[in-house]
C-alpha cells in the first residue's frame, strides 16, 4: 500500500493548474483617474494634471462632508420651527367672532379674501376688529378666529407639520447651492487647467517647428 502523501497531493494541484477551464483571477481595489493621476507614477502625468486631480479630490470630499452638516442644520431648524409653532399655538385660542359689517378693503393684508368686522368675548370683555372672512359671509353670521393672550385678533397658528416642510425646503437649497458651487469650481478648474495644457502643446508644437526648420535650413 502506498500512503497517499505529497506525492497525491502534487499531481492533484498539478493537474487544476493546467486545467484549461479554470479562469484564475485576483480582486483588486477600483483605480480612480483622480488618485491615478496624484500617485505620479504615469510620466505622460504632468503637474497641471495632478493639480487638477488634487482640486477634484478635495472638492469630493468637502461635498461628501457637507451631507452630515446639511442634515445637521435642518435638524436644528426644525427643533426650532416646532418649538416656535408650539409656543405660537399655546398663546392663540379660536374663538367665534359674529359678524357686525361686510367690508372688502383691497389694500388689507387679506386682499385675496372677504374682510368683515367682527365682534367676539374673551374672559367677558368684548373686542371689535376687521378680520378675514369667506367671500359668502353675511352680517350676524358666526366665523371662527384666533386671538392672543390680550384678546385681540391674530393669524392662525402654523401647523405642526410646517417645521418639517421648512426643514427639508432650506436642506434642499442648501443642497443645490452647494452642488451649484461644486460644478462652478470644477468647471472653472477644467477650463483653467485646459488652456494651460493647450498653451503648452502649442508651445511644443512651436519649438519643434522652428527646430525642424533650424535642421532643414542647414547646408
Amino acid at each position: 500500500m502506498r500512503p497517499h502523501g505529497t506525492d497525491h497531493e502534487g499531481r492533484t494541484t498539478s493537474g487544476l493548474a493546467d486545467d484549461p477551464e479554470l479562469t484564475t483571477f485576483a480582486l483588486r481595489m477600483p483605480r480612480w483617474p483622480a488618485l491615478v493621476r496624484l500617485r505620479g507614477r504615469d510620466p505622460l502625468v504632468r503637474a497641471v494634471d495632478r493639480v487638477e486631480a488634487l482640486i477634484f479630490c478635495l472638492v469630493v470630499v468637502v461635498a461628501v462632508l457637507a451631507v452630515p452638516v446639511v442634515g445637521a442644520i435642518g435638524t436644528a431648524v426644525h427643533d426650532a420651527r416646532s418649538q416656535h409653532n408650539a409656543q405660537a399655538a399655546a398663546s392663540r385660542t379660536p374663538v367665534e367672532a359674529t359678524v357686525v359689517d361686510i367690508s372688502t378693503d383691497a389694500g388689507d393684508a387679506f386682499a385675496n379674501t372677504h374682510t368683515v368686522t367682527g365682534r367676539w368675548l374673551v374672559d367677558g370683555t368684548e373686542h371689535t376688529g376687521v378680520v378675514p372672512a369667506s367671500p359668502n359671509v353675511s352680517v350676524g353670521d358666526t366665523v371662527q378666529i384666533w386671538v392672543d393672550r390680550s384678546g385681540a385678533w391674530a393669524p392662525a397658528p402654523p401647523p405642526a407639520s410646517s417645521a418639517a416642510a421648512d426643514a427639508i425646503t432650506l436642506s434642499v437649497l442648501i443642497l443645490f447651492g452647494l452642488a451649484g458651487a461644486t460644478l462652478t469650481v470644477l468647471v472653472l478648474t477644467r477650463k483653467s487647467c485646459d488652456r494651460v495644457r493647450f498653451n503648452r502643446w502649442q508651445h511644443g508644437l512651436d519649438t519643434f517647428i522652428d527646430h525642424g526648420d533650424g535642421y532643414a535650413s542647414r547646408p
